[in-house]
């Protein structure tokens, strides 16, 4: 895979999103780490929970290229907020 880093930074979440490395959700209105870039396909905006970011400060550059969506374990307080929203849908 080729990537052409372009920019990182921490946006507020407009929409809800997905975080790459845990898979979870990234709630609209939370800041979260955004690194845009040119992949293979194209133009790409990968995002991640500020904390699973953080899980990755040591990893080598091959490591951070070959991670898979769902390598972490969500943040404990995604998890929370994911059991908090499905005990409302089932009212």
């Amino acid at each position: 895979m080729s990537w052409v880093h372009l920019s990182d930074s921490r946006p507020v979440a407009r929409n809800q999103y997905r975080c790459m490395l845990c898979w979870c959700p990234i709630p609209q209105g939370e800041k979260h780490h955004a690194r845009r870039g040119i992949g293979d396909e194209g133009p790409l905006t990968y995002r991640t929970h500020l904390e699973c970011i953080g899980q990755t400060e040591d990893w080598t550059e091959d490591e951070c290229e070959s991670a898979i969506p769902g390598i972490l374990e969500p943040p404990e307080r995604i998890r929370e907020w994911m059991r908090e929203r499905k005990a409302e849908k089932e009212g």
